[in-house]
């Protein structure tokens, strides 16, 4: 069953705050995340479409990102690109494993 925007509004509000804890008011976010209702991190041909559908959209350019995020191994993994001249540009993502190890991330 797909997540309704009522039962993804904590999870949300969850990931925000804790990017506040961490980073505070430094952070300025220009771009859109999305997580896979089954919290593994996703086959990268879906983030490809995913960013080309929001590029036509004028969702992701040079300025503004796409960033998949969800677990592979256990561990807390991501991808991010931005849109630039008509093609993906692939985005250096990095999370420290030691800190995001979870079984019940999702």
């Amino acid at each position: 069953m797909p997540a309704t925007p009522c039962r993804m509004l904590p999870y949300l509000l969850g990931w925000s705050d804790s990017l506040y804890a961490l980073h505070g008011e430094s952070v300025d976010w220009h771009g859109n995340w999305i997580a896979a209702p089954n919290g593994q991190l996703p086959d990268e041909r879906a983030d490809l479409t995913w960013l080309a559908l929001g590029a036509q959209l004028g969702l992701f350019d040079d300025l503004h990102t796409l960033v998949i995020v969800g677990l592979r191994n256990g561990y807390l993994s991501g991808r991010a690109y931005s849109w630039s001249d008509g093609v993906p540009v692939f985005l250096d993502c990095s999370f420290d494993p030691n800190s995001f190890q979870s079984d019940s991330l999702f």
